[in-house]
């Protein structure tokens, strides 16, 4: 982004003539919060970033959710809720916190929002586990090694990810340990099998979600920061299959992965 130049506006002081409009000039920090706002909304997400940094109205402003909600949404406790009673899974949510993409989050995932991606801030509940979304999902191919591996493995405490979704563009066709630097370039992480299946499962397969709504061929995959035998594992989901994760994919070209980052 171009360096900030002061921003001026004519007066409309009745009576004013257009030399004196042209004269009278107001400086930006002084136009009316909503005008402001407005503005931002021709802004890029990483032009908002940058400009939050002006001052703390501006950080205020930049930063509004308005700005930002239509990159983002927010799994919580009422997702989960739509699969029905879920005492059963024993998931326990009195320790979630409330959620929002916070400044932060927004300031990470600028640019890759520019980029088209999108961004999901998802709260896992105390108590969750591998098996238990993959009771949810019901439509499923893995293997009984990664479930005896990594699906009984328990969440001990609430807690809240941020992750894109879809992979970086930036990671394509690139060796794994290339992949994570670029991640990792972000302050984030490469998606652990838990948070990425559970994401696929409450934005894929809820109940009420009209089959209509999605292409049974636009599958979407990522690869994982677990490994089984020093094979690097991948998660994917396509809606004539359901949910999949393997540990033998080895097509650079294809594969790519999304950034986590933990709030």
């Amino acid at each position: 982004m171009a360096s900030l130049q002061p921003f001026t506006y004519a007066s409309n002081a009745p009576g004013a003539t257009p030399l004196e409009s042209n004269k009278a000039l107001v400086p930006a920090h002084s136009l009316p919060q909503e005008l402001l706002l407005q503005i931002f909304r021709y802004l890029s997400f990483r032009d908002l970033a940058q400009i939050s940094g002006v001052c703390r109205n501006w950080e205020v402003l930049a930063l509004e959710d308005s700005l930002w909600k239509k990159q983002y949404k927010i799994l919580d406790e009422a997702t989960y809720k739509t699969f029905g009673d879920l005492a059963y899974l024993e998931l326990d949510f009195t320790d979630a916190p409330a959620i929002t993409l916070s400044p932060t989050v927004k300031r990470k995932f600028a640019l890759a929002m520019d980029q088209g991606l999108s961004i999901t801030v998802l709260t896992r509940p105390k108590g969750l586990t591998l098996k238990k979304v993959l009771g949810l999902a019901k439509k499923f191919n893995i293997s009984t090694r990664v479930l005896e591996e990594f699906g009984d493995q328990i969440l001990l405490k609430t807690d809240v990810v941020a992750v894109t979704n879809t992979v970086l563009p930036s990671t394509l066709g690139l060796p794994f340990e290339a992949q994570q630097k670029q991640v990792h370039t972000r302050g984030c992480e490469v998606p652990d099998l838990l948070s990425i299946i559970t994401f696929y499962v409450l934005t894929y397969l809820l109940p009420q979600k009209p089959a209509s709504t999605v292409n049974p061929f636009a599958g979407t995959f990522t690869r994982c920061s677990q490994t089984i035998d020093s094979h690097r594992l991948t998660a994917g989901f396509y809606p004539l299959t359901g949910i999949y994760v393997e540990n033998n994919h080895s097509d650079f070209n294809t594969l790519g992965t999304a950034a986590l980052y933990r709030l």
